[in-house]
């Protein structure tokens, strides 16, 4: 489901813009976890059922001598709670305040909470563009990267709808800027 542009959204987009820019394309990220989140919520999970599974067995089966796994599932339980709050806080707090635009001119990441623009790639400068699809049906349009600290951290379109016809509309773009050159 697309989230809806609010008015001052769309007044920040056409404010930030040169005289000579059109927009082609607006959008916003959808609300979509990302995939390294859900792994490391499985992995938590499948640790909470094997502890939940001994305690039973040793429970059931009056084995119970020590209770040092039920205190240990007791502080898994409570920090897989802690970090799924503050995870999907992080991630909801972080995804809503960004959008998107494509002009004839350029790429442009705005953020809401800065009132600014965050990153923007001249379509003459894109040396990079890949669509990166996932296995929960997100897509993103990756157009640079930016290595910090030794990790690679890719700058782009995050879990967009209509991704490939986006992507498309960006080569198209590219195209058209290197025919003009």
């Amino acid at each position: 489901m697309a989230r809806k542009f609010e008015q001052k959204e769309i007044d920040l987009l056409y404010e930030k813009l040169n005289p000579d820019e059109e927009v082609l394309w607006r959008g916003k990220p959808r609300l979509v976890p990302n995939l390294s989140f859900l792994t490391s919520i499985l992995l938590i999970l499948l640790i909470t059922v094997l502890f939940t599974g001994v305690v039973f067995v040793y429970y059931t089966f009056g084995i119970w001598y020590e209770n040092w796994y039920l205190v240990g599932l007791i502080l898994l339980d409570i920090s897989i709670i802690i970090y799924i709050i503050f995870f999907n806080r992080q991630f909801a707090k972080n995804i809503i305040n960004v959008f998107y635009a494509v002009t004839n001119k350029r790429l442009i990441i705005y953020s809401n909470k800065n009132n600014n623009i965050v990153f923007y790639k001249l379509f003459n400068t894109i040396k990079i563009l890949n669509l990166k699809k996932t296995l929960f049906n997100t897509t993103s349009i990756i157009f640079d990267v930016e290595i910090l600290n030794d990790n690679i951290k890719e700058i782009g379109f995050n879990n967009i709808e209509n991704a490939d016809e986006v992507f498309g509309l960006i080569k198209h773009q590219i195209q058209h800027t290197k025919n003009k050159e």
